[in-house]
């Protein structure tokens, strides 16, 4: 079988191939109403900003709206890639497609050092390929999770390589055994091994990736998995990057609002059961959903959860996948409760690192006969599921019309829509668009003015806002 005779060569260069014949109608892609625009062209300092500009507070009161993100790197790569590209579609998607790719190359590499050459592609494969990564990839707003998540794996490739600890495992070793194994005996010669230049690449990698996107925050638990308590350095790495974000950002950094504590518990809930779902069965994806799920789901999630820990305490490999699930969505749920409103904040992107727990745990199973044909089934299902979803980011007016009919109560897509309708003088269609917002939300103030700019304001909106 081909899988048999795979080398890392021939494995990375099927990666790449399987990445580009996914994400290929991405690159003639257009920009996206909403961040695509605040980014690239309603930010006035996007052809202008400078390194240590880009660390500093009054670069993010500049922008458009304010907000409580520190991402110095993502906004540095948003500037060097518009000077490069001149602001044109394809190069930015270009670029996010390229850096996917990086991602699932160094998911195969690492995994190698722990795992059978076949089940590291396959576990490599899948994560390239999983619907849930289309948001991230062909959303040029979207490429800070990109970049975020291919340092991130850059960094735990790295933390690995220093203390010798994949190699070890490779022979039958536990992690814990293996933790000291490469290490100098030396300590005055230890800045001259390059374990330790290993060790410090993983450290300035995992500080990049965490200015460049908060859901890399999870990195620490991650190293943990990989490296036990050779894991410490990205701790006090990401203690660091959290300690210069309070100190930018002040007052205007995130937190959670104020709730009964009852109600954060109900909405981590929700948002855990939405991405366990939406990890297990990616369709549809779109960019914003309502957390309330059916009864089922939430019994179907909890039966997947208890098979999960039952299978990682009988295998240690299943329990590296099994647990690299919750501490790579620790960030993401975290955002849940932050920016949890009435439609209830979710994204796909930000599930990007906790695709490969799931990807691995498949490709373990790819051992059996029956397992590998399951896995390549879910590879070609899964390729052809995200090509599907790749053209509904191709315009503006595909995109939110396809929101609307995933998530009919986004507020988000029905103004996103209407503004795109405005702008091509389809004011009738932006109409009809507003009053189905409305029929969701009555009275909403940015729908009726929306309604009032286009001339389409119902009569009795008028009435009421003049007995006003």
């Amino acid at each position: 079988m081909i899988l048999a005779k795979l080398t890392p060569g021939r494995g990375i260069l099927a990666l790449l191939l399987l990445t580009g014949s996914v994400y290929v109608n991405s690159l003639g892609g257009e920009f996206i109403i909403g961040d695509d625009y605040n980014v690239y062209w309603n930010n006035p300092r996007i052809l202008t900003e400078t390194v240590s500009g880009t660390f500093r507070l009054d670069a993010y009161q500049a922008l458009p709206q304010r907000h409580p993100y520190y991402r110095p790197l993502a906004f540095l790569a948003h500037s060097w890639l518009a000077r490069i590209t001149g602001r044109q579609p394809f190069g930015l998607h270009l670029a996010s497609v390229l850096f996917h790719a990086a991602s699932g190359v160094l998911c195969f590499l690492l995994l190698a050092g722990f795992f059978e050459m076949k089940v590291a592609w396959l576990a490599a494969a899948l994560f390239l390929v999983h619907p849930l990564h289309v948001e991230a990839v062909a959303w040029m707003a979207g490429f800070p999770e990109v970049l975020g998540g291919a340092l991130a794996m850059l960094s735990l490739y790295c933390l690995v390589r220093a203390p010798g600890i994949s190699d070890c495992v490779r022979r039958g070793g536990r992690i814990a055994d293996c933790e000291h194994e490469g290490q100098a005996r030396n300590p005055k010669s230890a800045i001259r091994n390059p374990k330790f230049l290993w060790l410090v690449l993983a450290c300035v990698a995992a500080a990049l990736a965490c200015l460049a996107k908060e859901t890399a925050l999870a990195l620490p638990l991650l190293a943990v998995l990989f490296a036990g308590r050779r894991a410490w350095p990205l701790f006090a790495v990401a203690a660091g990057t959290l300690l210069a974000r309070m100190l930018v950002l002040g007052a205007h950094s995130a937190s959670l609002p104020s709730r009964p504590l009852t109600q954060h518990l109900r909405i981590l809930a929700a948002a855990a059961v939405h991405y366990a779902k939406k990890l297990a069965w990616p369709w549809p994806v779109a960019p914003e959903y309502e957390l309330g799920q059916a009864t089922w789901i939430w019994l179907l999630v909890l039966t997947g959860c208890v098979l999960a820990a039952w299978l990682a305490c009988r295998r240690a490999d299943a329990r590296l996948a099994v647990l690299m699930i919750p501490a790579s969505l620790a960030p993401a749920l975290a955002a849940s409760m932050v920016f949890f409103s009435d439609l209830r904040f979710a994204g796909d992107r930000f599930a990007y690192l906790a695709v490969l727990g799931v990807a691995l745990l498949v490709a373990l199973a790819a051992r059996r006969t029956a397992g590998l044909v399951l896995a390549l089934a879910l590879l070609a299902l899964w390729s052809g599921m995200s090509a599907l979803a790749v053209r509904d980011w191709s315009d503006s007016e595909r995109l939110w019309a396809h929101a609307l009919r995933v998530t009919p109560r986004s507020k988000t897509a029905v103004l996103a829509l209407g503004e795109w309708y405005y702008t091509t003088s389809r004011f009738e269609d932006a109409a009809r668009v507003y009053r189905h917002g409305l029929a969701f939300r009555p009275g909403d103030r940015d729908y009726l003015d929306s309604l009032r700019n286009v001339g389409r304001l119902p009569a009795s909106a008028t009435n009421k806002d003049a007995s006003r």
